[in-house]
């Protein structure tokens, strides 16, 4: 299986949510070879980390777009999409160690962050590049 792979095509023009985009490619390339090589133990561990990222990334990401200017709609359709995203991870962490489809869970991870960069986060952008919001503090 293909692990995703950032490029610089994926940014939102916002660096600390590329940086933390980029940081949860990395978590779930690291649950994806912990499955990969049947380390249970790392492949939870792995999800755990990447599910505790990805709360903290989807509240700074709602409020971002927020303070942005997106309109409120979209905004609500982001949240949505990001509850979505976090009720497959929190599936996948409620086996418990216990992985008897791999496969289709490396297939999930290996869209799941890509996905959603692509088909919502980059609708973003344009609300983004410039706003005093998306400044780094």
């Amino acid at each position: 299986m293909i692990s995703p792979q950032w490029v610089e095509g994926l940014s939102v023009g916002v660096p600390r949510m590329d940086r933390q985009h980029r940081r949860m490619v990395e978590l779930v390339n690291q649950v994806i070879a912990a499955l990969e090589q049947g380390d249970d133990g790392a492949a939870d561990h792995a999800l755990a980390a990447l599910t505790a990222h990805a709360r903290h990334h989807f509240a700074a990401e709602e409020a971002l777009i927020a303070a942005c200017g997106v309109p409120a709609a979209e905004c609500d359709a982001h949240r949505a999409e990001h509850r979505l995203l976090l009720g497959e991870v929190e599936a996948l962490r409620r086996l418990d160690g216990d992985w008897p489809d791999r496969e289709n869970a490396i297939a999930l991870l290996s869209k799941w962050a890509m996905r959603h960069i692509i088909e919502h986060d980059l609708a973003y952008r344009p609300y983004a590049i410039g706003h005093p919001a998306a400044e780094e503090t």
